[in-house]
C-alpha cells in the first residue's frame, strides 16, 4: 500500500490514470508474492507434521513404497479436493481408487491425504484459480466429469444409508433425482449438464440401471426391499440398515 501511495503522489493530474494502473499492477504483484510466501510456509508446515506423525508411529512415509500411476497433482484429484470443500480424506479415497489401492490402512490413507494437501499447495496459483473454469480441451472436461461423478456418488451413498436407517429403500427414479440434485453447482455449466444427462441416462431406464448397477457394485450394496412392518423399534431398524444397505427394486 505504501508503494501505491508513492506512485500516486508522484504523478501529475494528467498522468493519474496511468499511475493508477501502475499502482494496481504493483498491488497485484505484491499480493501474488504474499500468496506464494504463505503457500511455501504451509508446505513446510504440512511436511513437518507428516514427518512428526511418522516419527511418532515409528514408520516411514508409505508414499516412498507406493508407485502411483495417477499423481496427487492430477487435475481430477485436485478438482475432487476443491469440490469436496478441501476434504483431503475424500480426495484420498478418489486417488486410491484411481490407483487401485486399498485404503483400509490408516497410515496409507493419511499419507495420500497429506500428499494431496502438499500437491494443492505446490501447484502454481493460476492452476488452482482456473481449476473449475470451463474446460478448453477434452482431457480437462473428462477430469472434471470424473471428479464431479465421484463427489455425487460419495454423497449419494451417504444419503442412501440415511434413507435405509429410516426404513426406506429408494428406487431408481429417486436415486436419479437425488444424483441430479447433488451435482455440484461449482462445476462449469457444460460439465454439470453432461453429468445430469449421465444420471438421467438420456431418459432411458436401461442406461440409468447401468450406472446404478456399477454404483451398487462399487459400494457393496444389495438390491432388495425393506420389508413393511406395522411396528419396528428404531434401534432394530438402524441395526438392520447397517448390516445390509439396499436399493429399492430398480424399475
Amino acid at each position: 500500500m505504501c508503494l501505491v501511495w508513492l506512485l500516486l503522489s508522484m504523478s501529475s493530474p494528467g498522468q493519474f490514470p496511468y499511475a493508477f494502473v501502475a499502482a494496481m499492477a504493483a498491488v497485484g504483484g505484491e499480493l501474488k508474492s504474499v500468496v506464494q510466501h504463505l503457500r511455501a510456509l504451509q508446505r513446510r508446515l504440512c511436511r513437518r507434521k507428516r514427518l512428526e506423525l511418522a516419527k511418532e508411529e515409528g514408520t516411514s512415509d508409505p508414499r516412498e513404497h507406493v508407485m502411483l500411476k495417477v499423481q496427487p497433482t492430477a487435475t481430477s484429484v485436485l478438482a475432487v479436493f476443491e469440490l469436496s470443500g478441501r476434504n483431503s480424506a475424500c480426495a484420498a479415497r478418489f486417488l486410491a481408487a484411481k490407483n487401485k489401492l486399498n485404503v483400509a490402512e490408516a497410515s496409507l490413507s493419511n499419507s495420500l491425504a497429506s500428499a494431496i494437501e502438499d500437491a494443492y499447495l505446490q501447484v502454481p496459483f493460476e492452476t488452482i484459480v482456473g481449476l473449475l473454469d470451463s474446460p478448453t480441451c477434452p482431457r480437462h472436461r473428462r477430469d472434471l466429469f470424473a471428479a464431479g461423478r465421484f463427489i455425487v456418488e460419495t454423497q449419494l451413498y451417504t444419503w442412501l444409508l440415511a434413507q435405509n436407517k429410516k426404513g426406506v429403500a429408494p428406487g431408481r427414479q429417486q436415486l436419479v433425482a437425488e444424483a441430479c440434485r447433488l451435482t455440484p453447482k461449482d462445476l462449469p455449466h457444460d460439465v454439470a449438464s453432461m453429468l445430469e444427462q449421465y444420471w438421467k441416462g438420456n431418459g432411458r431406464a436401461r442406461s440409468q440401471r447401468k450406472w446404478l448397477r456399477r454404483f451398487r457394485f462399487e459400494h457393496g450394496l444389495q438390491l432388495g426391499r425393506v420389508r413393511v412392518q406395522a411396528v419396528m423399534p428404531l434401534a432394530d431398524m438402524q441395526r438392520k440398515a447397517g448390516e445390509s444397505h439396499c436399493f429399492g427394486w430398480l424399475k
